[in-house]
């Protein structure tokens, strides 16, 4: 009876989870392979060391696939762990993975490594975030690919000694250090180095800006870059703003036709590009102030020497020179490219006392502010000294707007006309002050 009573409690306790198996091993020992009938068993608890298979090779299945260990070490959470190669431990969840071999690790979506070749775990994309035992960090992504296929990633950034590389394995690779390098990539007409997006229904608000700041609380210094879309002229253009009294103002422009326009006030005094000739591609950049005190371009050399430039010109693709506006420090110089490499000469100049007296100068008012004029008209200027006049008469643009004629009427052929015609009489002027010499003298 007593055994019986024995045997009984022992029952009892085991399906109370109190104490172990007593068919498969000694008294409160650990549970064997005998499964329990149908009771209050729910919970296996133990305090200090557990050891659930004592081999390296061994594997675990807990929870029915829930959490999976494989021969190799790989631990596969809701999925059975990919055929990782020899010398990677990965953790797998579904078909994201960590893995470590040595001191590298990588962080992989729908890829794992068989030891050759990455391949894909499901039929989709794949990206790969690889820490290095240098340091660096970089992230790589590939097309998707079919479950089991070997994937070719493509590095799309890098993180080197704190230098950030976007499009470029190599943010440091110049002697000047970068805290971020940004590769467009070789063409520059499809692939975009930067793209800022913003989400706005009002076509002229800033569509993306950069913007920088300086977070001094006693001084506030803003720059802003911004894409536009002009609601006047329904296009785009980038606008340049800076901060007054707290407030952003837009300073510049460059416009979808090419047009740029500096200029010292709002946006609204930019806005209305077809009055700076934007419209007709009249010009390429345009520098305004509304102050009468302050100036709309200021050229400043800084430097010694008796001739300084301060603006030169060139033309054609190999940049050739044609001149220049220079300073010696007291004065101005207006220089247009005169050397006598650049020239054939064909003989003295002749015709000059015809085209002089040809020229009509004329008096007269302007009609902007009825100031008074003494000079010439371009179109009949023209005639003689055509190189000295810009435009045609009566032009206008596609617009109907006026296309005016310029002119320099101090340009040098017209000075060339002068001068010869000076030395001409001048030549006379001492002939016949030397033949009245002689009448006086007799």
């Amino acid at each position: 009876n007593n055994a019986i009573r024995a045997v009984m409690g022992h029952l009892k306790d085991f399906q109370q989870g109190t104490y172990g198996d007593p068919f498969n091993g000694p008294m409160n020992g650990t549970v064997g392979a005998t499964t329990p009938a149908a009771g209050a068993f729910t919970t296996l608890s133990a305090t200090g060391n557990v050891t659930l298979g004592d081999a390296s090779t061994d594997t675990l299945n807990v929870g029915n696939g829930g959490l999976i260990k494989d021969a190799s070490g790989n631990v596969g959470v809701g999925v059975t762990p990919s055929a990782w190669g020899s010398g990677f431990t990965a953790l797998q969840v579904k078909n994201a993975s960590l893995w470590s071999t040595g001191n590298d690790a990588s962080l992989t979506a729908n890829a794992y490594y068989d030891g050759t070749n990455y391949r894909y775990i499901g039929t989709a994309g794949a990206t790969r975030q690889y820490h290095n035992t240098d340091g660096t960090i970089s992230w790589s992504q590939a097309a998707s690919g079919t479950a089991g296929n070997a994937i070719t990633f493509t590095q799309a950034m890098t993180l080197d000694a704190g230098n950030l590389g976007i499009g470029t394995t190599s943010p440091n690779a110049s002697s000047v250090t970068k805290a971020l390098t940004i590769s467009g990539g070789s063409s520059v007409n499809t692939t975009s180095a930067v793209e800022i997006q913003g989400n706005t229904a009002s076509a002229d608000a800033a569509l993306g800006a950069l913007r920088f700041y300086n977070t001094n609380s006693s001084v506030l210094q803003v720059a802003s870059i911004a894409g536009r879309t002009d609601t006047t002229a329904n296009s785009a253009y980038l606008s340049f703003l800076t901060a007054s009294a707290g407030t952003l103002a837009e300073r510049a422009r460059i416009t979808s036709g090419g047009v740029m326009l500096v200029g010292a006030g709002a946006t609204s005094q930019l806005i209305n590009e077809s009055s700076f000739g934007a419209t007709s591609a009249a010009n390429t950049a345009t520098f305004k102030t509304t102050d009468g005190n302050s100036q709309p371009l200021l050229v400043w050399n800084s430097g010694t020497g008796s001739s300084r430039p301060l603006i030169t010109f060139f033309y054609g693709t190999t940049y050739t020179s044609l001149g220049g506006i220079t300073t010696n420090g007291s004065v101005i110089t207006y220089c247009g490219t005169s050397d006598y490499r650049l020239k054939n000469v064909t003989g003295n100049l002749s015709g000059y006392k015809e085209r002089i007296l040809a020229i009509q100068p004329k008096q007269g008012t302007w009609k902007a502010d009825n100031a008074e004029f003494r000079g010439f008209l371009a179109h009949e200027f023209a005639e003689h000294y055509p190189s000295s006049v810009t435009g045609e008469k009566d032009a206008v643009d596609s617009e109907g707007n006026p296309k005016y004629q310029g002119m320099q009427a101090s340009s040098a052929e017209v000075i060339a006309d002068l001068v010869a015609l000076i030395q001409e009489q001048q030549a006379l002027i001492t002939t016949l002050t030397a033949r009245i010499t002689a009448l006086e003298a007799t």
